[in-house]
């Protein structure tokens, strides 16, 4: 039995010294983490995953309310040019009616008989001619 114990006895001891300070495994796992430090972490991950997922939706309703808010904003800027085009088209026919109005006005007032433009204030009041039942009541 001579040199092979000594040999399969150290080399056992190196296993378990391996075994338990964990660098046994593919390359890429330099160091493997014990169990409790899985389960501590899966037990983080779980609350993290609904918060997550509560903000992930919370975001999204965000985000289709200011698509709406932005189709709405859209909306009143088109509201809002027609608008301004109407009320530009207005002035520009108010101005040429103001025109023409200005220029008969003149035309009268240099005629002979000098008639001027009767303000817009003034009331015309008409002298009725009595009724028939007016008369007999008399």
């Amino acid at each position: 039995m001579g040199g092979g114990w000594w040999i399969a006895l150290a080399l056992s001891l190196i296993m378990i010294f391996a075994l338990r300070s964990g660098t046994v495994g593919a390359p890429a796992q330099a160091s493997v983490r014990s169990f409790d430090s899985l389960e501590r972490a899966s037990q983080h991950r779980g609350p993290r995953s609904i918060e997550k997922i509560e903000l992930e939706r919370d975001l999204r309703a965000s985000a289709r309310e200011l698509a709406q808010m932005r189709g709405a904003l859209d909306a009143e800027r088109d509201r809002a040019a027609l608008l301004q085009e109407s009320y530009d088209g207005l002035d520009d026919q108010f101005t040429q009616v103001t025109e023409l109005v200005r220029s008969a006005g003149m035309r009268k007032v240099g005629s002979p008989v000098e008639l001027a433009p009767a303000p817009a204030e003034a009331i015309i009041v008409l002298n009725e001619a009595p009724t028939e039942g007016a008369n007999e009541s008399q």
